[in-house]
Order: C-alpha cells, then structure tokens, then sequence
C-alpha cells in the first residue's frame, strides 16, 4: 500500500504553467518564473487559479513578522490569510514540505503563492483539499554578498476592558434578583450604603482588578534579525536570526518582570558536487520560551465579584502583631486577604503562587539532491528530497501556596479580628508538565521532462510520489499519507495551454481495498491578447481566459482510524445475584462498514486575467463552484433508536460552495510620486444539500441553507405581566416570570420548546475583501491595508453578558427589565437562579459581525544612497508602523471586548532595516 512506502520515486514536477496574480508585490508578464508544487512556472501562461507575493516588496512596504498576517486582505478568494474560499485551513508548505506557519517569519520569505484551485493543490493528495499556501525561503546568490539587520521597537495597547459594575451597585441590584425570585434580600441599606463611601474597605471592599494597581497601560515589544548570504558558483549560503520579546502587560508582582521570547535560526546551504549534481541542505531552529505567573489573572478578574474580599489587608490594622512575625507581606506592608471560600488570591497569585514556563521546540531538516540528466536525454531532470522535524513542548512549573487573613469583627463593634487560613510553603520543587513530541518524517523524488518542438511546441510531463509519517506522544496510531502524481501539460505558439494533473493518493483510515484513489484535474488557458485580431491592442496589453475543473479525494475530515470495523466499549457494570461477583458489560458502538471511501471535493473554475492601458491596471476575475461530497458521518437519524441504534460511517453529507473572486490593481507613476491601489475580493455562497437528519418541523432542516447556518429562537420581546404568561404559549424551557425573554411559536402548536427554533443567522460572512493604497513621493512612502466582511453573525454568551446566579455583574445589566423599565428594557430581568429560558440560544444575543478594518499603516522614509554609504551601508530605511488601529462597525465594541483573557491590542512600531 501507498501508505506504507516511505522511500519512493517522485518523477515529478515539471515547470508547467502557472499564473502570477496582478498585485502590488508580483511584476506580471515579466520573464520570470514562481514556485507551484513541486517545481516552478512560467507565471504567464499557467490556466491554474493561483496568487503570487514576493517577500522583498511585502517588506519594504508592510514590514511584519507573521506570514500568514501578511497574506490576510491582499489575495482574492481569502478569507484572513489561511482560509482559502471557505474551506478552512489551507496547507502550509515550507520549502516543498508540510509545516506549521508560525515556524517561520517574513524575513526569512521570498516568495509566497497561495494555490486556489483543486488542479493547482491536487499534486499534494489528500492534504491539498482545502488549498495550499507556499512558501518559499531565501537562498543565497552566487557573488552577490548582502549583510540586511533589521531593528524594531514598540509596544501594545490595549484597547478595552470589561466594564464590570462596582460593589454598592453589584450589591444593590443582586438584591433586586433576590427579590424578583421571591428570597429576602442579603445585603443590608447600611452596608450597602459604606460600601459607597468606601471608609472602609476591609470590612466593605470594592475591588476593581481592572486598574493600574495590576495593569500596565501597554506592553513592549521588539524585535531583532539578521541575515548573511553570498556564495560563488560552487555554494551559496543564507542565514537568518531572529529574536522577539513581548513583555507582559500585568505590572505588579512576579508577572511584572516576565516575557515571552522567541529565538529563530535557519542556514540554507546550496552546493554543486560535480557538473550534474547540486544539493541543499537546510536547517531551521525556533525556540519559543513563554513565562508566567500560576494563576489566571484576566479570568480571576473577570469572576471574582468585587465585594467578595479585600485581597490586602494593611498591615497597621493588624491588632496581633506577633501574627506579623510568622505572615508573608506583600510589599507596601500587605498582608493577603481571602476566606475559607476564596482561598484564591491575585495578588498572592501574582507575588508568592509560582511560575510555569512553557518551551516550544521546533527543529528541522531537509536535505535535497538535483540531477540534470540531460546527457541521457534533454531536458531530463531528477529531484530528491528527504525531510525530518522535530517538535517539542513542555512546562516547566513551581507551584507554591500561601497562606490568607480572613477578617472579622466583633457583634456592634469595630473590634477587627483576623484568623489565618492555609500555609506558606514555597516547595522549591519543579515539576514538568503538558509534555508533548511530535516527528514527521518525509520524502520525495521528482522526474520531470520538458522538450520545446520548433517555435511553437512545449511539451512537459512527470510523475510524481511522495510520503511522510507523524508520530506523537501518546498516540498510538501515526498519521500518514502517500500519493502518486502526474501531469502532462501542452502549450501551443504560447497561447494555448492545457494541462491534466491527477494524484494517486491513500489513506490508512479507510477499509481495505478502498485505500487508494484517483484525483483527476485538467485545465486550459487561451491568450487572446496573442491573437491577431488583438495583437498590437493600443489599450488591451495582456488577456487570459482559463478553465479548470477536477475531483480531489481526501481523508482529511475523517477523524478516527478504524471507524470502518465493529467497535466495542465497556458499558455498566452488573452485579450477580449472591451479590459477590460483578462484571462489566461489553456493548458496540459501531457498525462495520467495508465500503467507507474517501471525500471528494469536485470543482469548476472559470475566469480571466487582464492588463490594459500600459499596464496599469490589472484584472484577475474568476467564479467557482465546488461541491463536498461523500462526508463521512454516522447516520443516527436514518434507523430509529428503537431498532437497536446501532450504524455504520457512511459517505453521505454533501456541502456546496459557489462564489466570485476578484483583484484588481492600478498603478501610476508621475514624476516621483507613485500611486497603488490594490482590491481583492471574494463573493461566497454555501449551501448544505445532503445532511443526515429529521425534524418534526420544516423550517428545521439544515438542507437547503448555508453551512454556516445558526439556529436558534426568535425572540419577540419581554413579558409585561403575569397576565401576558397566562395567555402566551405554554413555556417548556422552564416558569417564566414577567421581564424574562418572550419567544415566538413557530409552529402554532401553543407551546414554545426546540420546535420553535428557526435559522437566526449565518456564521460565515458572503463577502470578504482588501484594500491596499500606496503612495511614494521621493524618498517617503506610505501603505495601507484594510480588510472587510459583511453578512456575518455572532453569539455573545459569554459570563459577561448572560447574568445570573451570583455572577459578577457588567454593565449591560443596567438595561434590564424592571416594571418602570418595561418599555425601555434591553435586559431580561435579574436573576439569582440558573434561568433556562432567558439565556438560551436566541436572536436576542445575536449581533452583527460584519467590520470593515483599518489593520495596518506604515510610514517609510529612505535615506539616500550617498549618506548610506557613509555610513557604511548600501541603504537604510527608517519606518513606523500601527497594526490594528480602528473597526468601523456597529458592533465594535462587542468585537474588541475579550473577557477571561488578555484584552485585543493596538500595535504601534519604529524600527530600521539597513543593507551592507
């Protein structure tokens, strides 16, 4: 089998065809060549849907660290920078092999292109289902030495918190949901009213954890890298170095002091061993170390109510002084507050409770060898490449406890009183933990031919294999693929150009003799601007029509080995009748299924590619369709739970996706100014049209709407009053009470239950684009990115809008019901209960995503070259940068708002890059 055949022969990739997007960062029509997979192509005449960026210009413009940031809003068809046409994550390759993105930085890229159709990323089998994203790494130059250093410093703002209610309100109004569930009220006029005046606040605190006592007003960042190249006609070198720090943005305790670091090496070495012969060897090291505190100080301060506990306690109230001689003080002459039910404290977290350091390791290697079998017959040539990588992580941690003051007082009487609760032990111990190995190992070979017949005839053709296989901790089972490929490609007086590419691709998830298929694509590119009758075209410079359609099988959604055979789990256990013996019951949980195949993703494209008016402005236009077919899933609605309950996986859902992708880009120099502007878009439209399921109501079936679909229940405002319940519907989700949420019976059947619920929204948006504008004057230069989508919806559920019980309040909740309210309310009433009606999925928490972005700017100056030079560099520019600055939407607030965790930050960077 394929997928057992690690060591195998790529006869392979061959220069065909392909396309170069019309962007800012590519020079279209230029004689030159970009990367596809496995081999490079004329961007020309490729019919194959395809974008291409050079890493050089993305950096002189829009000088980031994250690749995949990089791609987001310059490439059509994108969703973000990863998502290709809506299919999820595309398939990140790293110089011809799979690897993770984060791996490697934008400095260490010289070229990217993002495969958009099926023929384009057919060639990597069944992991080139959702696309693929190349990415190739600089190489050093034979006699062309270069020295670049570039330097930046910044820092990180953020941009909201939550904006939680203090203690008197919190107080006041949690008496209020007391109330509406009939319970007396807990906290007294007279403590709620000290708690205002806050004299106090160790008998009545009122904590605000979102201050500068914790938080720094922004965080730095910087970031360092180096690279050497050169060489001469024998070997050529390219090292890279890089380092980043982020500090931390938490300014008290331990915290204050720590950072996460990241070290990033890569040496790619090219060599001749004779005239026929050339090898490479790269080796690429990331080393990512991540401190901090024990503890989860954004999710403690989203949580712990601010009346719960004074977290210090001065020391000059202590009454038993001797207590002082065996506590911890925090510094300022504190000692830790808490109880027997909050033994947690942040700043006994942040000062005295441990560290853990997170250490992520990536190593890896590849190593490939080029032959030129011209001798044997022209245009002849054989390619081999071996990989290995090595990924590591693992936390190493200390965690310590300490002890906390309980605080009390007296009957009548301001007498305070503390008694300790816990210990003090600082372990000194380390302990490891979240460890984890990754390794993949990898080969290819390629053997690719390509012939020129007169002037008019090139005839290209390959076969091609290729294998790895994963192996990580704890999982028993390694992930592998194989597959073989080919492809023939014909080009005719270069203008017309077919090409047919397929995969012989397996799966070791699939049954026996089901584990291999075949994938077939074709596609065909026609040049009308080499025509006669548009030859010479005083405003049409260049005019490509293409057309590609195939079928790409994968194994990539299918998430289990083996769920083809019988599978049996251990049920409840039973005792005998003497009460003496017990056993464990053996059931299955599935059914054999000898049949299960693979997924197929069957697509057609069609589109144009246009330069007109000297080159300055360029078109890229396409329109797809392509269906998700055979999804693996279990029909447990197909047999009735009566019959036993018991089915098969079986190639059954079926996804549709159709949309139009565009770009296009004007261009125009005058004098020394410089105008760019840049727009790519995607026009996306889903369909689900096969699903197991079976509803009782017809507005019920996923069938027939988006993939993205959200359902849920339409709400039609609040009860007014017990009569408005009395005559409503029957209520299932639980007793209501006027102020709670009121639901509209869909079916008419007087009762409001899951049967109601309709499609309130869609999760993914119709349409996503970019914009770019750069404008360069003399030396000074200025870019701009924004990113768009629109027709998106979210939920918002968590804790800090949905409140009940005795959660900490934000505030959203002063919109609530009350009966002087009922008219204005924008919040169900208060509850001190688990409510089950208010808070289920709804349109009452649906908003709007949709956002139009401004997520970069970068201003750029250019010293000339005659002062670089006395500095002795070849350049040295200067630039500033801001990364996402502002979200123009109605809902922008909801979107920037993080709660339990770090808080979205605005980027604000200066750095240099000089060349020697």
């Amino acid at each position: 089998m394929l997928y057992k055949f690690i060591p195998v022969l790529m006869l392979a990739a061959s220069p065909v065809f392909g396309q170069q997007q019309a962007d800012t960062l590519v020079a279209p029509l230029k004689d030159s060549s970009v990367h596809i997979a496995f081999g490079k192509t004329d961007p020309r005449l490729s019919p194959s849907f395809m974008t291409v960026l050079k890493g050089e210009e993305l950096q002189r413009y829009d000088n980031i660290a994250d690749v995949i940031a990089s791609i987001g809003g310059r490439v059509p068809g994108m969703i973000g920078g990863q998502n290709i046409r809506g299919f999820g994550g595309a398939l990140i390759v790293i110089d011809g092999v799979p690897r993770p993105a984060n791996s490697i930085t934008l400095q260490e890229v010289e070229e990217i292109a993002v495969l958009r159709d099926v023929q384009a990323s057919v060639l990597y089998g069944v992991q080139g289902n959702n696309g693929a994203i190349l990415i190739t790494t600089r190489r050093g130059m034979p006699k062309q030495r270069n020295i670049r250093v570039m330097a930046e410093y910044g820092f990180a703002k953020p941009i909201s918190y939550p904006n939680y209610l203090g203690a008197a309100d919190y107080m006041t109004l949690y008496n209020e949901a007391l109330q509406n569930d009939g319970l007396p009220a807990l906290y007294t006029p007279a403590a709620i009213d000290a708690t205002r005046t806050g004299n106090n606040p160790l008998r009545y605190p009122d904590v605000d954890y979102f201050t500068g006592a914790f938080l720094r007003k922004t965080k730095p960042q910087s970031r360092v890298a180096l690279e050497f190249s050169g060489g001469n006609n024998n070997a050529q070198y390219y090292l890279n170095v890089g380092w980043q720090r982020d500090g931390s943005i938490l300014s008290a305790g331990e915290a204050a002091s720590m950072h996460d670091d990241r070290l990033n090496m890569r040496s790619n070495l090219n060599f001749r061993i004779n005239k026929y012969i050339r090898s490479n060897v790269d080796i690429v090291g990331v080393f990512d170390v991540r401190r901090g505190v024990i503890g989860d100080f954004f999710a403690d301060a989203s949580t712990l109510r601010p009346n719960a506990f004074a977290p210090l306690i001065d020391t000059a109230l202590v009454p038993d002084k001797k207590m002082l001689q065996t506590a911890t003080v925090i510094p300022g002459g504190y000692l830790l507050g808490g109880s027997s039910i909050f033994r947690n404290n942040v700043w006994g977290n942040l000062y005295y409770g441990g560290y853990s350091t997170q250490t992520n390791t990536a190593v890896q290697f590849n190593n490939g060898i080029e032959v030129d079998l011209s001798p044997l017959a022209k245009g002849l040539r054989l390619q081999t490449l071996f990989s290995f990588d090595y990924y590591n992580q693992y936390t190493e941690s200390q965690t310590n406890t300490y002890a906390v003051f309980e605080p009390s007082w007296a009957p009548g009487t301001e007498q305070l009183s503390l008694t300790r609760i816990g210990l003090d032990r600082f372990s000194g111990v380390q302990g490891i933990s979240n460890t984890s190995q990754r390794r993949r190992f990898g080969f290819y070979a390629m053997l690719d031919y390509t012939r020129r017949f007169g002037d008019r005839h090139v005839v290209s053709a390959m076969v091609q294999a290729n294998a790895d296989q994963n192996n990580e901790t704890d999982i028993f089972q390694p992930n592998k693929h194989a597959n073989l490929g080919m492809r023939v490609n014909y080009a005719f007086a270069s203008k017309y150009v077919a090409d047919f590419s397929a995969a012989v691709v397996s799966s070791p998830k699939l049954p026996k003799g089901n584990r291999t298929g075949v994938s077939p694509t074709l596609a065909l590119g026609w040049i009308l601007s080499e025509e006669p009758f548009l030859r010479g075209s005083s405003w049409l410079d260049f005019l490509k029509l293409k057309v590609v359609g195939g079928v790409l099988k994968t194994d990539q959604d299918i998430s289990a080995f083996y769920s083809y055979e019988d599978i049996y789990t251990s049920g409840s256990s039973f005792t005998w009748n003497d009460v003496t013996r017990s056993n464990t019951s053996t059931l299955q949980s599935t059914v054999k299924n000898s049949r299960l195949f693979f997924e197929e993703r069957k697509e057609w494209n069609a589109g144009l590619e246009a330069a007109m008016f000297g080159k300055r402005l360029w078109l890229d236009l396409g329109v797809f369709r392509s269906r998700h077919t055979g999804q693996v899933v279990m029909r447990n609605n197909a047999i009735p739970a009566y019959l036993g309950g018991l089915n098969p996986f079986e190639n059954f859902g079926e996804d549709r996706n159709s949309g139009i992708e565009a770009g296009l880009r004007y261009m125009k120099n005058q004098g020394k100014l410089t105008f760019e502007a840049g727009f790519n878009m995607l026009y996306l439209r889903t369909k689900v049209t096969k699903r197991d399921e079976n509803w009782g109501e017809p507005y019920l079936y996923r069938a027939g709407r988006p993939v993205g679909a959200m359902f849920g229940l339409e709400a039609i405002g609040f009860f007014r009053d017990e009569d408005d319940i009395k005559n409503a519907p029957e209520q299932l989700f639980g007793a209501v009470q006027p102020g709670d949420i009121r639901y509209r019976d869909q079916n008419g059947d007087n009762r409001i239950d899951a049967n109601d619920e309709v499609q309130i929204g869609n999760s993914a948006p119709d349409l996503y684009g970019g914009l770019t504008l750069r404008i360069s004057y003399d030396r000074f230069s200025l870019f701009t990115l924004l990113q768009g989508n629109l027709g998106s919806d979210r939920l918002y559920t968590n804790a800090y809008y949905q409140v009940y019980g005795d959660r900490k309040y934000s505030g959203v909740v002063r919109g609530r019901w009350t009966p002087e309210t009922a008219a204005s309310a924008t919040y169900p009433r208060l509850s001190s209960k688990a409510n089950s009606n208010n808070f289920r999925v709804s349109d009452f928490w649906l908003y709007d995503n949709s956002v139009l972005q401004l997520s970069r700017v970068q201003l750029g100056y250019a010293l000339p070259k005659n002062v670089a030079r006395r500095l002795y560099m070849q350049s040295l520019d200067a630039y500033v940068r801001a990364s996402n600055l502002v979200n123009f939407s109605r809902n922008r607030e909801k979107m920037e708002l993080n709660i339990g965790m770090e808080p979205q930050y605005r980027f604000f960077t200066a750095g240099l890059r000089a060349a020697f």
